[in-house]
């Protein structure tokens, strides 16, 4: 597991230095879940190289990188044994904030954009008294605002998106779904 995350690391370093500004990566279902609680704690010490492992914490101070955890991951661990991993990702949000050469956006829980999404417009309606555009939804959601996907990387089929989107290509990096953003 340590060597798969040091890898990982190794290969946001190199998609990071050939000029790609943002990545989008779903690493954690709620489905992961219902595998039984031996593969929950090895998934859940996966997530916390992502926060306390020597390599990525290198990667992220050597390139200015800010980190953020998007979906429902409050949820999903607020009331499980792991609740205490929230603070770790609250912590490594903080610690990277003011990061902005490049952006890592890790999903967590994140399976369910039609909920979301419904969540989200309500919100900010009653916050806003009026509906949302799709980048205040993004903004919303990610908590941050998101350029427009260049490449997608996943375990997925391409989708067309009305050419709002150059889609480039779709591989797999060590079965970890991804999109893209370059500069």
């Amino acid at each position: 597991l340590e060597r798969t995350a040091v890898r990982n690391a190794d290969v946001g370093r190199m998609i990071f230095e050939h000029g790609i500004d943002t990545l989008l990566l779903p690493i954690f279902s709620t489905y992961l879940m219902q595998r039984g609680e031996d593969y929950v704690q090895m998934a859940v010490k996966g997530l916390l190289y992502t926060v306390n492992h020597p390599a990525f914490l290198q990667m992220y101070e050597d390139l200015s990188v800010q980190v953020r955890f998007y979906g429902d991951y409050e949820s999903c661990f607020a009331s499980t044994p792991y609740a205490y991993i929230l603070d770790e990702f609250e912590q490594l949000m903080a610690k990277t904030a003011k990061n902005g050469r490049f952006q890592l956006l890790w999903g967590v829980c994140a399976q369910d954009a039609a909920e979301a999404t419904i969540a989200l417009t309500k919100t900010y309606y009653e916050e806003n008294g009026r509906f949302p555009d799709k980048q205040a939804l993004i903004q919303q959601y990610y908590g941050s605002a998101i350029p427009p996907v260049d490449i997608y990387i996943g375990s997925g089929k391409p989708r067309a998106d009305q050419g709002q989107n150059k889609l480039v290509g779709q591989v797999s990096i060590q079965g970890c779904p991804a999109a893209v953003k370059s500069q």
